[in-house]
């Protein structure tokens, strides 16, 4: 397949329709150069899908990309730089290859790499890409994971794992329902190597994570320009209940808003509850997800609106919060006429937070349409009032 798609009539073909509907491209096309066109288009919808998400690999034309549906799961670039910045050492071993990604950018900061995967394309994909890329340390073994033979005499400082979230077409989250079963091969996997770090759904529910596997010792909770992507399990060879947690949006402006803490932080933490004062402050996703709901105020000082808005303010400015902050302008009543009257050009951008009414209900009823400088909080105070809070965004 591999050879058929670097065809220079294909590759031609694939950098003229770059940008394309590849559904349109198969209902025109049935074959280019001897190709089939469902083959073909699919690489230009997975091309599509790099040209955000793999940067570096979309300039490269030589790269051939997996099916559109694998690289949907794929770590972006950004994510798996960010786990490259976290583990080094002398070996390592991606139990679940897959696209190649993160066996790319972890396999940097190592002096050995194995990369395992029982798809033969896949793997076909992987030593193409990685030969193009000019990767010569990692070794290709065509099989599963739970058949990769381990050298007891070698240490094995990093394996990792993605577990397949797909089953009969549709999306799984829960250990058991993956492949491989994490839960099943975690007790045997700490034993072999340093570090297992396990990329699990951003769905999971990290307490069911922690009790199922028992050996979970950091979580790491990555969101890109606060939209959680992913959770990571580093796992070792003792038992741990209450693991360091890492909760970090990697934005483009550079400013990560990176949180650590433990469980046990928040269990003890004594947040404070007031009306809103001169500044408002929203954690990022990756805050949301991991849920220090009352440590992050004590952290920084700040008070919470309500227990379950989970937005806080202060009157002097917390310039490192790890989320977005805002000047307060008014707070007013859920009422057309007084919100109209504090915005005449009928623009702000608007969020829910502990409110019974959806955003698009806001915007029929009060007639406020999307833009503009202003951000409006719909949510609940510590009084149980509703109430909508205008502020201009700082920074």
């Amino acid at each position: 397949m591999t050879q058929d798609l670097l065809r220079p009539e294909v590759q031609a073909f694939i950098r003229q329709h770059q940008g394309k509907d590849p559904r349109a491209l198969v209902l025109k096309y049935s074959a280019v150069a001897g190709v089939p066109m469902a083959l073909v288009a699919d690489q230009i919808k997975s091309r599509n899908k790099a040209r955000e998400k793999l940067p570096k690999w979309h300039a490269n034309p030589k790269i051939v990309f997996p099916p559109s549906e694998l690289l949907e799961q794929a770590s972006s670039q950004t994510t798996a730089q960010y786990k490259a910045r976290w583990f080094s050492g002398r070996k390592m071993a991606d139990l679940t290859g897959g696209t190649g990604v993160d066996t790319f950018y972890l396999s940097q900061n190592f002096q050995e790499t194995d990369y395992v995967e029982p798809n033969a394309t896949l793997v076909e994909l992987a030593k193409h890409n990685f030969r193009i890329l000019g990767v010569t340390h990692v070794k290709f073994y065509q099989h599963q994971a739970e058949e990769y033979r381990y050298n007891p005499e070698e240490e094995i400082d990093l394996l990792y794992l993605d577990p397949s979230r797909r089953k009969e077409g549709r999306k799984v989250f829960l250990f058991d329902q993956c492949e491989p079963n994490i839960e099943a091969i975690a007790p045997q996997l700490v034993k072999k190597a340093k570090t297992v770090l396990v990329k699990v759904s951003p769905l999971i529910d990290l307490e069911y994570a922690i009790r199922q596997l028992k050996l979970v010792h950091r979580i790491h909770i990555v969101s890109v320009n606060n939209d959680c992507k992913e959770v990571l399990l580093v796992l070792r060879d003792t038992l741990c209940d209450d693991p360091e947690i890492v909760a970090v949006n990697l934005a483009k402006t550079g400013h990560e808003g990176e949180f650590r803490f433990r469980r046990s932080d928040e269990r003890i933490a004594e947040v404070k509850y007031r009306v809103p004062g001169h500044f408002l402050y929203e954690p990022h996703s990756a805050i949301l997800k991991s849920g220090p709901f009352k440590y992050i105020g004590t952290r920084y000082a700040l008070a919470k609106l309500h227990p379950q808005s989970h937005l806080y303010t202060s009157d002097t400015l917390a310039r490192d919060f790890p989320g977005r902050f805002f000047e307060i302008v008014a707070i007013c009543k859920y009422e057309k006429k007084t919100i109209q009257a504090l915005l005449p050009e009928r623009k702000a951008n608007i969020t829910t937070r502990n409110f019974p009414v959806s955003v698009d209900e806001i915007r029929k009823r009060t007639g406020i349409q999307p833009g503009g400088e202003h951000y409006i909080f719909a949510t609940t105070d510590v009084n149980k009032k509703k109430i909508l809070i205008l502020t201009r965004k700082l920074f």
